[in-house]
Formats: structure tokens, sequence, C-alpha cells
């Protein structure tokens, strides 16, 4: 079994998911309801804008590429 730097193992068949890659889709769909819920014209706080560019970055780095 190959196994990565991540945690995640692969009998060139089978994955085993390591846990952050078991959380991508939730951790996604968090970003997304961030972003979503976040109302851009009343955010005020440097914080509060820095949290919600940066999930829109990371939603950006997870679509998928157009050829």
């Amino acid at each position: 079994m190959n196994t990565f730097e991540c945690g995640c193992k692969t009998n060139g068949t089978i994955i085993e998911y390591c846990s952050k890659h078991q959380a991508a889709g939730d951790m996604y769909e968090a970003l997304k309801e961030i972003t979503e819920l976040a109302p851009r014209d009343k955010l005020r706080l440097p914080y509060a804008i820095q949290v919600v560019k940066i999930a829109d970055e990371a939603l950006a780095k997870a679509k998928p590429k157009e050829d």
C-alpha cells in the first residue's frame, strides 16, 4: 500500500483518504456558505473582509479548470 504525505493510502484500486481529504467536501460547503451569507456591501471590519476574501480564493481554487 502506498502512503502519501497527507496520510492518504492507496493500493492502486482502493483509496483510503486522510482526515483532511475526508473533510474536504464539508470544508468546501462551509466556505460556500460563508461567501453566500456575507453581505459584501455591509462588511466593515477588516477581519471579516479578509475572511470572506480567503474563502473566495479557496473556492476559486476548487473550481474545475475550463479548457
